[in-house]
């Protein structure tokens, strides 16, 4: 068979990849952080690697990044429906407050973004009450009287 690759002769396996969980810190640049993990196809991130979906600025003005911290292979088909979800479990507040929050979802048991790193949004709850907003690889959040 000629064009055909060798697939199905007893000679080859079609391998998909595989579902991993990656731990992931977003740094605003400024020494605010936030903490989280997404599920993600084995070759869609790498460990140690940065990644920058928005490339400007970000509110802080810098240019934010994202660092996969960590891996945990090996997941199988019953995570499909958490691919792409997004979970933020901490935000450090380093230059106004020097706190650490859970954020909102959170708390609440919810995933901050739906579409992989860089959808991801969430909030903090001040020392005032208020929500603060943060995400998105722009959005930053600060209490200034944590």
């Amino acid at each position: 068979m000629t064009g055909l690759d060798d697939f199905g002769y007893d000679l080859y396996e079609a391998d998909a990849a595989g579902i991993s969980l990656y731990y992931f810190t977003y740094d605003y640049g400024n020494g605010d952080q936030y903490y989280g993990y997404t599920f993600a196809s084995d070759i869609d991130y790498e460990v140690g690697a940065i990644y920058d979906y928005y490339s400007g600025n970000n509110q802080a003005g810098f240019n934010g990044t994202y660092t996969i911290t960590g891996q945990i292979s090996g997941y199988d088909s019953s995570v499909l429906s958490s691919l792409g979800q997004v979970v933020v479990y901490a935000y450090y507040d380093a230059n106004t407050s020097g706190n650490l929050y859970t954020p909102v979802a959170y708390s609440q048991g919810l995933s901050s973004g739906i579409n992989y790193l860089g959808s991801e949004s969430d909030y903090l709850v001040t020392a005032t009450n208020e929500l603060d907003l943060f995400g998105y690889d722009y959005y930053e959040a600060d209490d200034l009287l944590g």
